[in-house]
């Protein structure tokens, strides 16, 4: 029974190669840049129809995955999700300008729009 014990106490040795510092709750280390670069892609994505919200969060979003990525040695889930959500979001506001940029320079389109103004709201554009 002695033995038992001994040998459990003898064999945690913090110098050992083989010796893990166990702590729960202590994963890898949380990369900042990754996270903001998730916060302002979700920013940019959703900020698409404003035009510069998307396009400066988006392009904020993807520089600071770049960075996470330069800085850890590897892509975090979160810098992944941050650059594609950025990617999205500077491709999404340019493609939302040119579908509003075709709608007003076309006569007819303007007519609709028009009607529909008057129906819902009252007003004409």
């Amino acid at each position: 029974m002695n033995d038992f014990k001994n040998y459990n106490q003898q064999n945690v040795d913090p110098q050992s190669d083989y010796y893990q510092d166990y702590r729960p709750g202590s994963g890898s280390p949380k990369d900042k840049l990754a996270a903001a670069s998730l916060v302002f892609g979700v920013f940019g994505f959703f900020g698409m129809s404003f035009l510069l919200p998307g396009v400066i969060c988006g392009i904020l979003a993807a520089v600071l995955a770049g960075a996470s990525r330069y800085n850890t040695g590897r892509w975090h889930g979160s810098s992944v999700a941050g650059m594609v959500l950025g990617i999205i979001a500077v491709v999404g506001t340019f493609v939302l300008l040119a579908m509003a940029l075709q709608v007003l320079s076309d006569p007819e389109m303007m007519r609709q729009v028009n009607q529909l103004m008057q129906f819902y709201t009252g007003r004409t554009v």
